[in-house]
């Protein structure tokens, strides 16, 4: 280790300097210790023992007074430093870790302000690295503590040696071994997905030329290893645009395609496992839409620019969106709960954005305002007076609010 900042502690002269006049007093004493008196006659150097202080930083303070006073003035105070001699520095200790375990302890002589070290890291595990080192004299006295990052490369280099992919739930497991590469950090492959069926729970949609589109979509993970076999993985979903296309039903993917009339509830058949009623409806900007299916199932709600703008796994539930734009949205309904082969009803509630209300107000049994809550024109909430009572659920449904209430 090269350090010229590596502890050079230079001796400072434990001298005080003052000139003084004859007929005086002179009281001195060093930190908290006690004074010393002496007197003095014309003026000259006068010189303070140091040599039984510690090393250290110290402080040194005088007062005067005139022979048969009992006056003395104000202190005058010096600061020093008490360093041993450069010969009394030899040899220092040193102690070496690496990631916050010590990995080397000794002595070292230094030369010219400088120690060379050398510190074992061979049963330090490959990888990146934290070197903190330290120099202390037998006084006690330490360096600053520095610091060096450093790469410990296992033997032949470190490298890529295998990888495995799979789709999804990893039953298709691929194994691929590499003999070596140009780059350690860098790896040029080609990956053989193979072919996987459509999955209703993991698709992609989308909308091309007010055209609706549904493509299968899988998770695909990628395992390094290097030649310590450690390991790092990564996941990224992959869309396979040979399963799947222009949704116009029925067939492998799709159970049916319907146009629906808002508060017409509209009866299908149970979908087979890993395929999707479709519904199509035109709404207007800002206007409320609610979705409940019979059973228990999976629904997603598509804007017409195929943004997903509603999801639950629970369809039985009511509740739903506000249209931030006119279009056509879509519907997808799949994944029952419990396949009993009876039908699924959808219901899609619709409140035209000139129905909404403002304000919502709420009175208990004697007439008595509890709450107000006021909306904009676009359904955002702006006040909200508490009252006395939360809302826990707001329902809309032919055109009137419905508001489900507790007390706090």
């Amino acid at each position: 280790m090269h350090d010229k900042r590596t502890i050079i502690l230079t001796l400072i002269a434990a001298l005080f300097t003052s000139t003084m006049q004859a007929q005086y007093q002179y009281r001195y004493w060093f930190d908290q210790d006690a004074p010393t008196t002496v007197a003095g006659s014309g003026s000259g150097t006068w010189n303070v023992n140091a040599r039984n202080l510690a090393e250290g930083f110290h402080t040194l303070r005088m007062m005067v007074s005139e022979n048969g006073s009992n006056v003395w003035s104000s202190p005058r105070t010096l600061y020093f430093v008490k360093a041993p001699a450069a010969a009394d520095l030899q040899p220092m200790t040193y102690v070496a870790s690496v990631d916050g375990r010590v990995v080397g302890r000794g002595t070292v002589n230094a030369s010219n302000g400088t120690a060379v070290i050398n510190v074992d890291v061979n049963d330090v595990a490959n990888g990146f690295h934290c070197l903190n080192m330290v120099l202390l004299t037998k006084h006690g006295v330490a360096a600053d503590t520095k610091s060096a990052y450093f790469w410990k490369r296992p033997t032949g280099g470190n490298h890529i040696i295998r990888y495995e992919y799979w789709l999804n739930d990893g039953e298709n497991m691929h194994v691929q071994e590499v003999a070596s590469t140009d780059n350690p950090f860098l790896l040029d492959i080609s990956l053989d997905l193979g072919d996987e069926v459509f999955s209703s729970r993991r698709y992609a949609f989308a909308v091309v030329d007010n055209k609706a589109y549904a493509w299968a979509k899988n998770k695909l993970t990628v395992r390094f290893f290097d030649v310590d076999h450690q390991s790092v993985e990564v996941s990224k979903d992959v869309i396979d645009f040979r399963v799947g296309g222009l949704i116009t039903g029925p067939y492998i993917g799709w159970a049916s395609f319907e146009p629906v009339i808002a508060g017409t509830p509209q009866t299908v058949a149970e979908p087979a496992p890993n395929t999707i009623h479709w519904f199509q409806t035109y709404v207007n900007k800002g206007d409320s839409i609610t979705l409940t299916a019979s059973r228990a199932c999976m629904l997603e709600a598509y804007a017409p620019d195929g943004t997903e703008v509603y999801a639950t796994d629970n369809g039985t539930r009511t509740d739903g969106f506000r249209a931030k734009v006119s279009g056509t949205h879509y519907v997808a309904l799949h994944d029952v709960a419990v396949q009993n082969g009876s039908g699924v009803t959808l219901t899609i509630t619709l409140v035209e954005e000139q129905n909404m209300p403002t304000e919502i107000s709420t009175t208990d049994n004697d007439s008595q305002l509890l709450r107000t809550e006021t909306f904009a024109p676009d359904g955002t909430q702006v006040s909200n007076d508490a009252g006395g009572l939360r809302i826990i659920r707001k329902t809309y449904e032919d055109g009137k609010v419905s508001v489900e209430k507790r007390r706090k």
